[in-house]
């Protein structure tokens, strides 16, 4: 979702309810590295592995804001888009997606389901 041009990271704001995430699709490229960065520090604290935070990053959002992604792809002019912004509607397929694209072993998958569901409750 951040790897798409700011331009249509704007057009998705538009459409995002989270406030964290609709600031850092609206934000240039260094503040949201700076932000993603101040995450992972915390998460590592926490004893997070390098995969299971940047699994994290890529797939909480998309899970967290499904409903947004959808509309957002309803539009045929963001088509285009879909392989970038799968729509993630269960904290499973956010694993599976997590899961093949960063070759996380079972505990990996395990600390990132906590995390995902520590997400969704705060909502």
């Amino acid at each position: 979702m951040l790897q798409l041009a700011l331009k249509v990271r704007k057009q998705l704001a538009s459409v995002v309810k989270d406030p964290g995430i609709k600031f850092l699709l609206e934000a240039n490229s260094k503040k949201v590295n700076e932000v993603l960065f101040a995450m992972a520090e915390k998460l590592s604290r926490e004893g997070h592995s390098p995969r299971e935070i940047q699994a994290y990053q890529e797939v909480g959002p998309l899970l967290l804001e499904h409903k947004a992604i959808s509309a957002f792809l309803e539009n045929p002019e963001n088509f285009e888009y879909r392989e970038a912004l799968p729509i993630l509607e269960s904290p499973r397929e956010a694993l599976l997606v997590a899961q093949k694209e960063y070759g996380l072993d079972p505990e990996e998958v395990s600390a990132l389901r906590t995390l995902l569901e520590r997400m969704l409750k705060r909502g």
